[in-house]
């Protein structure tokens, strides 16, 4: 119970103050460290890459809106969808 209330305070604090974003731009990080060697270069269907983007929209919109907002765009990352850019949404 404990847990869930601090998880729960901290998603409610502004989005650069969120630890929890912390640990999901650490997350992206690591394996953007990792992701050269496995996914081939010019793989990806959007500028700028989902972890990019992933990056961006957690730190702009939190921990919570910004993990959906990825998870969003991953969904579309496959052949059905044409190759582009795709901003993140504004802060």
């Amino acid at each position: 119970m404990l847990f869930f209330a601090l998880v729960v305070g901290d998603l409610a604090r502004p989005p650069e103050n969120q630890l929890s974003g912390r640990l999901l731009v650490a997350a992206v990080h690591a394996y953007q460290g990792i992701g050269h060697r496995i996914v081939p270069r010019g793989q990806c269907r959007f500028v700028p890459t989902c972890s990019s983007y992933a990056e961006r929209v957690i730190r702009d919109h939190g921990a919570l809106r910004g993990m959906w907002l990825t998870g969003r765009r991953l969904v579309r990352c496959g052949p059905w969808t044409p190759k582009g850019t795709e901003e993140p949404p504004p802060a």
